[in-house]
């Protein structure tokens, strides 16, 4: 609803246009613009966070499709993934859309879960189970570099 005289209290225009030294219904227009333009904000903010939220949504579907067909990788305690692996899940499952699955492993290996299981296991494993390569020194260490990160952004 937009500010006008009739439903904003007089007193505050009033004020407002007196230590201002401007016309109150140009003290009306601005404080009408201000809220158009906190309106588009609040709308755009919550645009992100629907957005957000369809991912997580999206993420934990995969989820809960995913640990059904590999419970060593993603039921329980996570494993490091192989490399290329999403590419392996799209091929082998087509009935899941490659868009969720790529969401899926981007939440999934960015989680803190799956941080410290890299940190503890240098071994990465394919979908059946297989070793399947080193995680790596270099990649454990900018692992273990993010989980404090991580803990020094909660601590703040």
């Amino acid at each position: 609803m937009p500010l006008t005289l009739a439903n904003t209290p007089a007193a505050a225009i009033a004020k407002l246009a007196a230590a201002s030294g401007r016309p109150k219904s140009e003290i009306a227009e601005l404080v009408n613009e201000t809220r158009a333009r906190a309106a588009a904000t609040a709308s755009t903010l919550s645009n992100k966070k629907r957005r957000e939220y369809a991912k997580h949504a999206t993420a934990e579907r995969v989820l809960a499709q995913l640990a059904e067909l590999y419970p060593h990788l993603f039921g329980g305690r996570p494993q490091p993934l192989a490399i290329g692996i999403g590419d392996a899940l799209i091929a082998r499952h087509p009935e899941i859309p490659a868009a969720d699955i790529k969401t899926f492993l981007g939440k999934w290996t960015r989680s803190r879960r799956y941080a410290w299981a890299l940190k503890f296991n240098r071994e990465r494993f394919d979908l059946d189970g297989n070793p399947a390569g080193d995680a790596g020194v270099e990649f454990q260490f900018m692992t273990i570099e993010g989980i404090m990160a991580a803990q020094r952004k909660r601590k703040k």
